[in-house]
Parts: C-alpha cells; structure tokens; sequence
C-alpha cells in the first residue's frame, strides 16, 4: 500500500535509489539533501516513475531545519508513516592524517542526522500510534577497521542510539528497523577516498544503492529489527562477535 515517506540524503546514493524504488510502489516521499538542484531533479523523476515528490533542500546537522522540513512535508503530503535516516559522511584515510573538522563533520551527519530526524519525526508517530523509522548504518557499525576509525565510531554510536530508542518505542506503535550494508557502489567513495579502502574490502561483493534500497523497503515493511547485506557480510560480523581476536586476526593477515 502507498505511504507518505520522508527520506535524508535523498540526492545520490541510497537515498535516491530508495526514492525511485518507492515511487515505483506509488508513494509520496519528502526529499530532503543539501543540494536543491539534485532535489528537484529527483522530484521529476519520481513523479514519472509514478509516485509523489516534494524536495526540500537543507542539511541534517542544523535540527531546526529538519523540523520545519518534516512540518512542512506533513502539510503537503500528509501524515508521514516512514521515514529513512540515510544520509551519511565517510573520510577513508588514516585517522592521523584526517582534520578534527573532518571527524567532526562525520560524526554530526552520521549521528545528529539521524538524531534530529527521529527528534522530528517520532512525536508525531507516537501520538497516532503508527509509524517506523529507518536508520542506515553500516557493517562497521558492527566491526571497526583501519582507516575508518572514525566513521566506525559514528555508526556503532548509531547503533547504541537505535538500540535504546527501540527500548523506549515499546508499547507506542512505533516501529524501529536499522539497515547494515556492507560496501554500496556509489559517488559516496570517490568523496570519501577509495584508494584507502580496507584491502580486504575486496572479498565482499559491492552492493548497488538499488539492492540496498530494496532491502529496506522489505525490512520496514516486515517490522525487521536489523538487517545486514549481503550475507557474506552477516556471517563475517556473526564471527567476529563470537571469536574477536581471533577473526581481527585472520581479517589483517590477507
């Protein structure tokens, strides 16, 4: 059935690719990015795919920006019953040759983004009882590794944040699914520096923004708690869980 959806870092990536799976299902889906122009781009293709697009520009890390964004999507499209954390930022390179600005940047995207859209969203959902938010992570919200240090670091803090808001949702209606991939093909490596990926990247298959996005759209929709893609990716974090040094171990020797 077609919902009203609002979705961060809907320009590229994930997020687009999330946009136009819905739109192909008839929903209405809130744009909301930086960039105004890819925005309004997108906007027309979900209206041709079949769907209903209203673009929003602003950036996750300014909260009262994405309060009003959510305010005004409400206005126009109606009650939002999902919503989709999914902007996200990485710098790929040894932490001791990245800025502060650099870690700091990460970790107000990867964090406060999805912070201020549950901040937004979530009142609204639990006073009618109905609703589910979305938050993208990553297998390194589950595994840290060299030269992601700090990007890691902000999605496990994702992680952690979704475990207790799930705690705190029980009873409202209000459903909470985090969605784990392993490596996504998309302009979001050139930005974050793909020479400096982890050499054993390699032996996990890349994943298509179009695969993950309708990952999550099966996830929500069957109320999952966590989903990690691809399986390969499920298994090694599983081993890691149950034999972490041993795992950390073989995992640098390759």
């Amino acid at each position: 059935m077609p919902m009203n959806w609002f979705i961060t870092g809907a320009s590229s990536g994930i997020g687009r690719a999330l946009a136009l799976e819905l739109a192909m299902q008839g929903c209405s889906i809130a744009l909301f990015a930086r960039s105004a122009d890819k925005l309004e781009a997108l906007a027309k293709e979900v209206e041709a795919a079949g769907g209903k697009a209203l673009a929003l520009p602003g950036d996750v890390r300014d909260a009262e920006a994405v309060v009003a964004a959510v305010q005004k999507a409400e206005a126009v499209l109606g009650p939002l019953e999902r919503a989709a954390a999914v902007a996200g930022l990485a710098t790929i390179s040894p932490f001791l040759e990245q800025t502060a600005e650099q870690a700091r940047e990460m970790i107000e995207t990867n964090i406060l983004g999805a912070v201020h859209l549950a901040h937004a969203v979530l009142p609204l959902m639990v006073a009618r009882r109905r609703g589910r938010l979305c938050v993208v992570a990553s297998i390194l919200g589950r595994m840290g590794v060299a030269n992601m240090s700090v990007y890691a670091g902000s999605k496990f803090a994702l992680l952690g944040f979704a475990q207790g808001l799930r705690g705190e949702l029980r009873g409202t209606g209000v459903g909470l699914t985090v969605v784990c991939p392993a490596t996504v093909e998309t302009p979001f490596l050139d930005k974050a520096g793909r020479t400096h990926l982890p050499r054993q990247d390699r032996f996990l298959p890349r994943l298509t923004p179009e695969r993950v996005a309708r990952a999550i759209v099966k996830a929500v929709e069957n109320r999952k708690r966590m989903v990690t893609l691809p399986w390969m990716a499920r298994l090694s974090m599983r081993l890691h869980e149950l034999f972490p040094a041993t795992f950390e171990r073989v995992f640098y020797w390759f």
